[in-house]
């Protein structure tokens, strides 16, 4: 079944009237990308690696395709659970 990473606790029919319900809700939402871009100097928490992006290959240095080593923290960036990490429950 398709959904069943929706919830262990939900069987059969259970998973599909949850399915039915999100997009009920999901058909009229309206979506607001709050998305930050990932960039060298943006703001990251103080004990945790900063973003950093490496250009390893490039046309530019000779080379026939093009990709970057990227670094970074699991928690760089927009990220919806990002309260999580201050409380003492989780999410």
């Amino acid at each position: 079944m398709p959904y069943r990473h929706i919830s262990p606790f939900l069987k059969g029919r259970d998973v599909m009237n949850a399915v039915e319900i999100m997009q009920q809700l999901l058909a009229n939402a309206e979506f607001i990308d709050m998305t930050r871009i990932m960039e060298e100097g943006m703001p990251y928490w103080p004990t945790q690696p900063a973003f950093e992006a490496e250009t390893i290959e490039s046309q530019e240095l000779g080379n026939e395709s093009y990709f970057r080593k990227i670094v970074m923290c699991e928690h760089t960036g927009t990220h919806i659970d990002a309260g999580c990490h201050f409380g003492k429950t989780e999410c």
